[in-house]
């Protein structure tokens, strides 16, 4: 039976509300009901383990992405945040096969860029995070965070030129991207493009997808 989207939007749109206000447990009952609603739709389970992530449960979180990917391989959000989960473990062979499988079936993804650019950098291997960091520059240029790790990577490279013109680009926007600043239950400051890397109610499909 198809359930009639006009049910599921309102849960959605206070979700997403709640999530931004970091009322992780009122949000969490939203998507609860989401899910209930619609059972075989893998982006309820991903905005579920996205909320419950934000609330310090990664495990729990990692459970549903996994659910979301059995219904649908190709779910570039779950395989997404699974490869920052093993990225911020340092599991980095782990975190790389997660977010190039989410960059298989969206290249232009900007969380995934940003992040295996970023796997890279911790692995020490300047050269493939200088490529896909430079790519998530591209995706989103006034992204301040991005330039402040390029700089790093062209040091390492021995790019003093680069490194400089990336160290004033990223002291250029740095003000502009405070508002998208959050501390994460890992405990890392991390920067986040929420536009770019959150799956959203625009997004939303009312429908599960074809097998």
């Amino acid at each position: 039976m198809r359930i009639d989207p006009r049910k599921v939007e309102p849960h959605l749109l206070l979700g997403e509300a709640l999530t931004k206000d970091k009322q992780f447990p009122r949000a969490l009952k939203e998507y609860e009901t989401v899910a209930a609603l619609e059972p075989q739709n893998p982006q309820s389970y991903v905005l579920l383990a996205r909320t419950l992530w934000y609330a310090g449960q990664r495990p729990e979180a990692e459970s549903l992405l996994h659910k979301a990917l059995d219904l649908d391989p190709r779910n570039v959000e779950a395989a997404y945040y699974l490869g920052l989960f093993a990225s911020n473990e340092a599991n980095y062979p782990l975190a790389e096969r997660w977010l190039k499988q989410a960059l298989k079936y969206d290249p232009q993804h900007f969380g995934a860029l940003y992040e295996l650019g970023t796997t890279y950098m911790r692995a020490h291997d300047y050269v493939h995070a200088r490529d896909y960091l430079e790519r998530a520059s591209a995706e989103s240029p006034a992204f301040s965070q991005i330039h402040y790790r390029l700089a790093a990577v062209y040091r390492q490279l021995g790019d003093a030129g680069r490194a400089a013109e990336s160290l004033e680009l990223f002291k250029k926007y740095d003000q502009l991207d405070a508002q998208h600043r959050t501390y994460y239950p890992q405990g890392l400051l991390e920067f986040v493009n929420e536009l770019r890397t959150c799956p959203t109610v625009s997004g939303w499909s009312a429908t599960a997808p074809h097998s």
